[in-house]
């Protein structure tokens, strides 16, 4: 009987054994696809960092052939006297961005995510297949770099330069343009066309969306389309054929078509949310433009 106890004992001992190895081997294995996980991670973080860093060497070199060639494209005059200096103004969000290349590669990585958002709705609407998709995303990209560089030889070249910048913007446009018209075909460059057109007036009915996202009465597709095209008929120069402009509208035809599209609920967060911003942001503006009169 002890025998037999002896020999249980042993083979219990054994069993404990192998699960005893098999957990540390399963505890092994999973700890080296961890530090691998981990391993992958920080190479993608490196890659990432050095790309990012590519980027904005990439930015302050094409910066600086633009200077460049706006320096030759424009008439030096000589000036008999010594200019006044210019009042000091104080710096902006964007004065920081063109100054810093570290800043400015940091706001072409937000800026892809916002043309992912911004341009989401068209690129289903086209129907693209992915690899055209992914082309004119990278055109989108390639325009926000061109602006940018744009803005900073504005900044560097001053009044003197103006007509040059004002010149190569014209160029810088039309190149957007052409490339867009050969990618997408006439028909979808007509979409894209009116997409463009209506890009303010679209921001303010995504705004009006989004707070009603948790309201019981959201807004549907149909109405924020419906809503958007009463908004962009109210202004003169969408009817002309140009971009819609906020600071354009007829307020009281599109608040009149308003009322007929949303329900009074979704109407007072309208009047309470997008038509008081762009009232205040009118406001707002008025007060600058007479500021800058009074400096003058």
């Amino acid at each position: 009987m002890n025998a037999k106890i002896v020999l249980w004992l042993g083979a219990l001992l054994g069993v404990v054994a192998t699960l005893t190895t098999v957990r540390l081997s399963r505890a092994v294995t999973e700890n080296r696809a961890g530090a691998a996980v981990l391993q992958e991670k920080r190479v993608r973080l490196e890659t990432e960092t050095r790309q990012a860093e590519q980027r904005a060497t990439e930015a302050e070199q094409r910066r600086a052939a633009l200077e460049a060639e706006l320096t030759e494209a424009r008439a030096v005059k000589p000036q008999a006297t010594a200019a006044p200096a210019a009042a000091a103004r104080e710096r902006t969000m964007r004065d920081v961005i063109l100054n810093d290349p570290a800043l400015q590669a940091m706001w072409l990585e937000g800026n892809r995510a916002r043309a992912g958002r911004t341009y989401g709705p068209l690129l289903a609407q086209l129907q693209l297949p992915p690899e055209k998709a992914g082309q004119f995303m990278d055109a989108v990209m390639k325009r926000a770099e061109q602006q940018l560089d744009l803005a900073g030889t504005a900044q560097a070249q001053g009044v003197e330069g103006a007509e040059a910048v004002k010149t190569l913007a014209h160029q810088l446009q039309e190149e957007w343009v052409n490339s867009q018209r050969e990618l997408l075909g006439e028909e979808g460059f007509a979409q894209f066309k009116e997409f463009e057109r209506t890009a303010q007036v679209r921001a303010l009915v995504e705004k009006l969306a989004g707070s009603l996202v948790l309201d019981a009465e959201k807004l549907t597709p149909a109405q924020a389309q419906q809503l958007m095209q009463a908004v962009a008929t109210a202004t003169p120069k969408y009817a002309a054929g140009e971009t819609a402009e906020l600071t354009s509208v007829n307020w009281e035809l599109a608040d009149a078509q308003a009322r007929q599209i949303l329900s009074p609920a979704q109407f007072a967060a309208y009047e309470r949310g997008v038509r008081l911003d762009v009232r205040l942001e009118k406001v707002l503006g008025e007060v600058v433009k007479a500021e800058k009169l009074t400096r003058n």
